[in-house]
């Protein structure tokens, strides 16, 4: 199981050599791929850290967003030009009129919101929101796709069907979870809330499988010439994944 971790913490190398001396974004794909690496780089390391103490389940959860995270950005680069990524950032306007709507509803915000600044900015997001949603049309989320979508869309629907569900059921606590919490022994019906195996191995898979494809598109898009380490990483897992398999 050590060998899992320490081929994560090579990766996360990788991914830390392609950023050496990196100049800023000058584009939203290019400012995403940034943001991905810096998400993703926190999240594996909380992921491992669960992992590490019996917590598979919850690593699990956090496995979802660099999932999600992999996806976005598998679906994004789908499009040969930067509209999709501008589609993605300037959602912002509709999330931030949003929160600024309930405020507002509720009533229990006004001292905060009747002075001058604050309607300025409240004025501020309601134009602009209304400029890039008049543009894009926007529903429940960024994307004009659903994540089921997406991920068909991009090759990536058996990783969705498979890792994706157990990890929505667990993070929005579905019936179909409660068999993780569950265990019998001695014909007694035990809660197993304490540290176990349970889902860690499948994590630690998937985690470095959606962290590597952001490490990939981060060496293609900047060329980085990293791509010989992204091979021998990636064949050395691949080759403890087997062996795992067989033992």
């Amino acid at each position: 199981m050590e060998k899992y971790y320490q081929l994560l913490e090579q990766l996360r190398g990788i991914g830390d050599k392609c950023l050496l001396n990196h100049p800023e974004p000058q584009n939203e794909k290019e400012a995403l791929l940034l943001y991905a690496i810096a998400k993703a780089d926190k999240t594996l390391c909380a992921a491992a850290l669960l992992c590490r103490n019996g917590m598979g389940e919850d690593a699990s959860i956090l496995c979802r967003s660099i999932f999600e995270l992999s996806l976005t950005i598998e679906y994004i680069f789908s499009d040969q030009t930067n509209d999709l990524a501008k589609r993605y950032f300037r959602y912002d306007w509709i999330q931030r009129k949003k929160m600024y709507g309930y405020m507002i509803r509720s009533g229990r915000f006004q001292k905060y919101l009747l002075s001058t600044e604050s309607q300025q900015i409240i004025s501020t997001i309601n134009k602009e929101a209304k400029k890039v949603n008049k543009k894009y049309n926007y529903g429940n989320s960024w994307s004009d796709k659903s994540i089921y979508e997406m991920a068909n869309s991009t090759g990536l629907l058996g990783l969705y069907e498979t890792a994706y569900r157990i990890q929505c059921n667990l993070s929005h606590s579905n019936p179909r979870s409660s068999n993780d919490y569950f265990k019998e022994e001695g014909g007694r019906l035990i809660l197993n809330s304490g540290p176990s195996d349970n889902l860690v191995t499948e994590t630690l898979v998937t985690v470095f499988g959606c962290y590597l494809h952001i490490v990939v598109k981060i060496n293609d898009y900047f060329n980085k010439g990293v791509g010989a380490d992204i091979k021998k990483i990636e064949d050395e897992f691949i080759n403890l994944i087997k062996v795992a398999n067989n033992s």
